[in-house]
């Protein structure tokens, strides 16, 4: 099996109790193997001798690419491998351009008639994924062994067979003689597996870069990232990660990527066929000042059809703008069995003028299938609708600018929500019910709101049990402002990162 930079761990324990209910066994499954897992692979690792690679020389590489330019019309990238250098070639018109393989010894492995050529070793030892007319097969670069390209996904090995394929809902095993179809359910691969032990670092040292043939470094001049990734088609289906990662430094310093990587940060059995992943992409550059890109998505798996669902639940680009409210920017649990909670911070809110900076609460459901629905909310503080608060729940981070008056540039920073948001917390409760408010404050406050709708002079039967709660909670909140709101409410001064 090939590790590479995903552990993949495709044999799953079934239980063969009758009288086990099958959430349970679900459950079982999901929290097995983690040991088995690192068990086995570390015991792979030792078993499979360290292939070496000899890198070349600078101007090794212009040589061999001098004569290739001869021959080919475009040169996009070469790799260096443990059996040597291997160059992509291509052929290109006004709005066409295919690609091949020729390796150090000036021999074409692969003709020049692929859409795409993707990097060494990713999926499976030895080979390259390849794509044409959007279909992949593989080329084993060492002896030139052609697997046609009429695969939607290659997955890698979980026996003795090169790869897995797949076309349309049936997989094969690919081996030396062609592919033969899976009927056994337990020799497929799964994508619940996939990500169960997902860690996909794009700068791990068994990663296989394409390089910039023409980069020249002078001295004295910083190194600039030229390597590129591609991420391989079983993982590049879900739509977690990018279909490619460029600007890999692969010097010690110098302009360019710095740290790419993906991996699983939560996940939960949902009844009892789907599996719930909550997934971390993160990217780190050096430009002329850095910049850190984050990517969190919800991912489900339903076992039974290998369906899955996606939906991206942040995404930061340089978040160091709440540094004032500590790690935790982002804070993401499930508060049921089916219904995670998101919280983030957001700058300068349409739809509440009142802070600069202040946390929103997003709700996604899980349903039977394993589909993603957000919840909707005409609320500010949607948190009254979906949960019962705590009072711990009423401290956050909250900021507002400095008035010209104040004396100039910068923050104010307060821990709590304040008496007046309070008020609006608790009446919008009733307002989105369509009460009739009776003081021209709240009747202007909510008239304002396209969604509002006053319908009636009494909306308490049409409340949750969850929001009763959260009404008499509010009240005891402010309550205990009016007795030591200066305590509570007290504002510190704070300052905002400024780019330069």
């Amino acid at each position: 099996m090939n590790k590479i930079i995903l552990t993949l761990c495709c044999v799953m324990a079934f239980s063969c109790g009758k009288d086990k209910p099958k959430k349970e066994i679900i459950e079982a499954q999901f929290e097995a193997s983690e040991d088995d897992i690192e068990t086995r692979l570390a015991q792979e690792e030792e078993d499979e001798p360290l292939r070496q690679i000899e890198f070349a020389h600078k101007e090794e590489v212009a040589a061999y690419v001098q004569q290739l330019d001869s021959v080919y019309n475009s040169l996009s990238y070469y790799a260096q491998t443990y059996e040597g250098l291997l160059f992509y070639v291509g052929n290109k018109g006004k709005t066409w351009e295919k690609y091949g393989i020729v390796n150090q010894q000036m021999k074409e492995i692969l003709p020049v008639e692929y859409d795409e050529i993707f990097n060494p070793d990713l999926t499976v030892k030895d080979y390259v994924e390849i794509r044409k007319r959007h279909l992949v097969g593989l080329v084993n670069y060492t002896n030139g062994h052609l697997v046609p390209c009429e695969f939607d996904i290659i997955y890698p090995p979980i026996g003795d067979e090169i790869a897995i394929g797949k076309i349309e809902q049936i997989y094969y095993k690919i081996t030396e003689s062609g592919k033969e179809e899976i009927l056994n359910d337990n020799e497929k691969p799964r994508n619940a597996d996939i990500f169960k032990t997902l860690s996909f670092d794009y700068f791990d040292k068994s990663v296989v870069p394409l390089n910039d043939p023409y980069y020249e470094h002078y001295e004295g001049d910083p190194y600039e990232g030229n390597g590129v990734v591609f991420t391989p088609t079983y993982l590049n289906q879900f739509g977690v990660l990018p279909e490619k990662v460029e600007n890999i430094l692969n010097a010690e310093e110098g302009f360019g990527l710095i740290e790419s990587r993906s991996e699983v940060n939560q996940s939960k059995g949902v009844g009892d066929k789907i599996f719930a992943f909550i997934t971390n992409f993160f990217e780190e550059g050096v430009d002329g000042r850095g910049y850190e890109l984050e990517k969190q998505h919800l991912v489900t798996i339903n076992t039974e059809n290998e369906d899955f669902y996606v939906k991206r639940i942040h995404e930061s680009y340089n978040d160091n703008a709440f540094h004032f409210c500590g790690d935790e920017v982002l804070n993401m649990h499930f508060i049921s069995d089916n219904v995670l909670e998101v919280k983030k911070y957001i700058q300068n809110s349409e739809s509440y003028k009142r802070y600069h900076s202040m946390p929103i609460y997003l709700y996604y459901q899980i349903k039977d299938n394993g589909e993603i629905e957000q919840f909707g909310s005409n609320r500010v503080f949607g948190f009254t609708k979906q949960k019962k608060l705590k009072r711990e729940d009423f401290y956050d981070c909250f900021t507002r600018e400095k008035n010209k008056s104040d004396g100039g540039f910068g923050l104010y920073l307060t821990s709590h929500y304040s008496i007046e948001d309070l008020d609006i917390m608790r009446n919008e409760i009733f307002a989105e019910y369509g009460y009739k408010f009776k003081t021209d404050k709240w009747i202007a406050y909510f008239d304002s709101k396209p969604w509002y709708e006053p319908k009636h002079d009494n909306v308490d039967d049409l409340l949750s049990e969850i929001e009763k709660h959260n009404v008499t909670l509010i009240l005891e909140v402010k309550n205990e402002l009016n007795e030591k709101g200066d305590e509570l409410l007290k504002e510190k001064e704070t300052y905002v990162w400024v780019a330069g």
